[in-house]
């Protein structure tokens, strides 16, 4: 960098003393108290000419002594006072100043560092949400169970528990960020309760107990910020479901059970979240109404057992 200076500094010298030295063939003499202020005063004949001289912004540019610019210069108009013509002088500082301007060019890019393209930016990877998709899912689950006899007796063992299970499905996901598939699912529960037959009094105890409770559905999903998929869900739906009845309230005096496999509908709603490329976690609430069975105590009184459960699951799945 420091010879680069030097350089400038000397060119831009010599050009001060050929703008000052070339001006006219006749006058070559500096008046040394003009100098100093910075004016070269310039006689021909009636005409006078002045000239706003830069030695001092030069040195500051430069960095080069005001002395050394004062002597070149005046080594300069001693030539031009032999009697060069004008012509001759002033083409010497039109080509001086083409010379500095391309040789400035050149020592101030010399000096610069070489210019490195910036790297190319990483391409932007979109997540693929269609493919085959296995998983595990745990929740909990409450029960709405009604039992109405033929009459005004009742019933209502309703329960909660754990739910876990599997889940498996396909994905198909467009360009416009909508996800459709369809999925099934299985989990077994321990969703139970117990309560009293009520009449006008309690008089015995009957329980209710969902042992597993399966589905299958479509999914419509809108993909958020690329990894994160915003989905509803709904279709059909079974629950096997076991009943006991016992003659006292206590539930030491059994009596006789019941069972069916209610089947229904299901709807739901949830997140996913693809942490990585093969993971996927989900969030979903699932409301599941399984209708109501008839069923005859003793085989000859009947009744009817009315079922809805609501789920909230989490699950991870391994994307194919």
């Amino acid at each position: 960098m420091r010879s680069g200076l030097t350089r400038l500094q000397a060119i831009g010298a010599l050009i001060c003393a050929l703008s000052i030295g070339g001006v006219h063939r006749k006058t070559g003499q500096l008046c040394r108290s003009s100098l100093n202020t910075g004016v070269v005063r310039l006689k021909k004949g009636r005409h006078q000419v002045f000239r706003l001289f830069v030695p001092v912004a030069l040195m500051l540019l430069t960095r080069l002594p005001i002395g050394d610019i004062m002597q070149i210069m005046q080594s300069e108009a001693q030539k031009a006072a032999t009697g060069r013509s004008v012509v001759i002088e002033m083409k010497k500082l039109i080509f001086g100043l083409v010379a500095v301007v391309g040789l400035s060019t050149s020592v101030l890019a010399a000096d610069l560092p070489d210019y490195v393209a910036p790297p190319d930016s990483a391409p932007v990877t979109v997540y693929d949400w269609s493919g085959l998709y296995v998983g595990g899912t745990v929740g909990y689950g409450w029960s709405d169970v009604h039992i109405q006899l033929d009459g005004p007796a009742a019933s209502d063992p309703d329960g909660d528990g754990i739910v876990a299970g599997a889940y498996g499905g396909y994905n198909y996901a467009f360009p416009n960020n909508v996800v459709i598939g369809v999925e099934a699912d299985i989990v077994y529960t321990d969703i139970d309760d117990d309560a009293p037959l009520f009449l006008t009094a309690p008089l015995e105890n009957w329980t209710s107990d969902i042992e597993w409770m399966a589905s299958i559905r479509a999914r419509l999903g809108y993909v958020v910020a690329d990894r994160n998929l915003l989905f509803v869900t709904g279709g059909w739906a079974w629950a096997e479901f076991e009943g006991k009845i016992y003659n006292d309230l206590a539930a030491t005096s059994f009596r006789e059970s019941y069972s069916s496999t209610f089947d229904g509908w299901t709807v739901g709603v949830g997140g996913e979240r693809a942490f990585m490329n093969n993971l996927i976690a989900r969030l979903e609430y699932r409301y599941s109404d399984f209708g109501d069975e008839g069923f005859a105590l003793l085989g000859t009184v009947p009744f009817h057992v009315d079922l809805v459960v609501q789920e909230i699951r989490g699950g991870i799945a391994f994307k194919f």
